[in-house]
């Protein structure tokens, strides 16, 4: 009797299945790089703003659902509002922030603007988003040790649907990232283009996730 020996490396693997899940998102705001409108927040707004380099899309996102799965795939879901995004980058978040409870352009201490995680008149209570002097550009798109990756916009249901970088979702789960930032990276200042909070009613945006049920052993 001849018995088949197999190669090591394929006795020690097991098929990776492949599932989805849908995370929530639990904060989310319009960060405003715009002469005069540096300190202002918006984080309790249902309607949110992405317009080139002036206005940025930040939010959470709850991994409890990922059960310690590791994500190989990922895309962000927001409902279109008014106008038409072309083309975005999105990052990861290297400092923690404030969500902020404004839902307008006010300047309110305590919560995130372009300026500070947590902004505050007085420089004596500023948490700044990392290092002294800081501002929000510090810890996003490459900067700060940040992830980043494109995307284009294709709208379906209602939805757009941006790719998010697999690494930018498991640095969020070890809790080495505070969330994602979205950039409309087309450049255009001509109009307005917004997407649904978390707080406007109807279907509230997700960031659908693609994990193994198990990292694959090593060969």
């Amino acid at each position: 009797m001849i018995t088949k020996i197999l190669p090591i490396c394929l006795l020690l693997s097991a098929p990776v299945l492949a599932q989805q899940v849908s995370l929530p998102i639990t904060a989310d705001n319009s960060i405003v790089d715009n002469d005069g409108e540096r300190s202002v927040n918006m984080g309790a707004a249902t309607s949110l703003r992405l317009k080139a380099f002036q206005h940025h899309l930040v939010l959470k996102v709850d991994t409890a659902g990922m059960d310690g799965k590791k994500a190989i795939a990922a895309v962000l879901r927001y409902r279109r509002n008014s106008e038409t995004l072309e083309h975005v980058t999105v990052s990861s978040i290297q400092g923690d922030w404030v969500e902020g409870d404004s839902a307008g352009f006010n300047t309110v201490a305590g919560t995130s603007c372009f300026l500070a995680a947590q902004y505050d008149q007085d420089p004596s209570g500023l948490i700044p988003w990392s290092f002294p002097g800081s501002r929000f550009v510090d810890v996003v798109y490459g900067n700060g040790f940040s992830i980043m990756g494109t995307s284009d916009s294709p709208v379906s249901g209602g939805y757009y649907e941006w790719q998010v970088p697999a690494d930018v979702v498991n640095a969020i789960a070890i809790g080495a990232s505070y969330g994602i930032a979205v950039f409309e990276s087309s450049g255009r200042v001509d109009r307005n283009p917004t997407v649904y909070s978390r707080e406007a009613s109807g279907p509230a945006p997700e960031l659908v996730v693609t994990t193994t049920s198990a990292d694959p052993a090593p060969g």
